[in-house]
Order: structure tokens, then sequence, then C-alpha cells
């Protein structure tokens, strides 16, 4: 009689099994593409979400194509921006050079320039902020860290993809 009441089970648990695979496959190479003219996505509130955070941590891949990016059209990759008390954001400021910055509720702004970025190729890129420093990670490989203590408190702010706000300018991915 165990043998009958395990056979079920077995075929319940192979059938879901296969369900998730399949819809697991299902999945695979989405992306988003931002011509530069009237695409970004912007999720209104997000900042309430990590707001006296000690630790935080953002990764994103990106390919990008613009081989002359310069103000006021930097290419702003995601993150948060208010330039005041909430800066944790990737932008591209030069043919291979991004700017990873982390901005806490002391106003003073920690920013990691790197120019390892590779155009028309994807790059993986991680900024944490770990309570004691921001890192910033790209392709799994720590390039650069500095110290920050400050946490962000302000609840206020939206998390932006393809657009970083500036002023009265929007650093728009191309």
């Amino acid at each position: 009689m165990m043998k009958k009441a395990t056979r079920p089970l077995i075929l319940v648990f192979s059938l879901l099994l296969l369900i998730l695979s399949n819809s697991l496959l299902a999945q695979h190479q989405n992306a988003l593409d931002f011509d530069g003219i009237d695409d970004a996505v912007e999720t209104t509130g997000a900042l309430s979400l990590i707001a006296g955070s000690t630790t935080l941590s953002m990764t994103c891949w990106v390919y990008p194509t613009n081989p002359n990016p310069i103000f006021p059209d930097f290419d702003g990759f995601c993150g948060f921006r208010n330039d005041f008390d909430a800066d944790f954001y990737f932008t591209q400021i030069g043919p291979a050079t991004i700017e990873a910055r982390f901005r806490g509720s002391d106003g003073i702004s920690r920013d990691i320039v790197y120019a390892g970025l590779v155009l028309n190729s994807w790059n993986h890129f991680g900024l944490v902020h770990t309570g004691s420093y921001v890192k910033l990670y790209h392709n799994g490989l720590l390039v650069d860290s500095v110290s920050s203590a400050s946490p962000i408190t302000n609840t206020a702010g939206n998390f932006f993809i393809g657009t970083l706000p500036y002023f009265s300018n929007d650093y728009r991915l191309t």
C-alpha cells in the first residue's frame, strides 16, 4: 500500500518540476531598450522602501552604445537622485566611464568614477552601501570603494531606470 500512495506524489512532484522549469525557461533574455527620447521607467515613492536602511545594494545589466555622452546628455542607467540627501545611482559620463554615487542624509556625495565600462557589450554593475563603505562592482569584481556611514533617511523620492533627473535636465539613456 505504501508504494501505491507514493506514486501519485512522485507524479505530482515531477509535473510541478516540469511546469516550473518551463516557466523559468520562458523568462530569459528580456531587456528594456531605451531610445533617448521618450523611454524611461519611474517607480513613484520607492525611496520610502529603503529609507533608514543601513545596508543597500543595487545591481543592473547595461549594454551601453553611446560613444560620446557629454553634459548635459549623460546616460542615466538607474537609481535614486535628488542631489541633496538621497543619491544612489549609476550614470555614464564618458565613452568608457561611469559615475556611481551615494549621498546619504549628511548631504556628502561619495562618488566612484570608474573607467572600465565596455561599449556594445553587456556590463554588470553593483553598488553596495555596507553601512561603513560604498563599494562598486563590475562584472562581479570589486573595482573601488569609499567610506560612508550615513544612511538615506529621506522618504520622498522615485526610482528611475533609463534616466536620472538633474535639475531641469534628464540624463536619458540612449
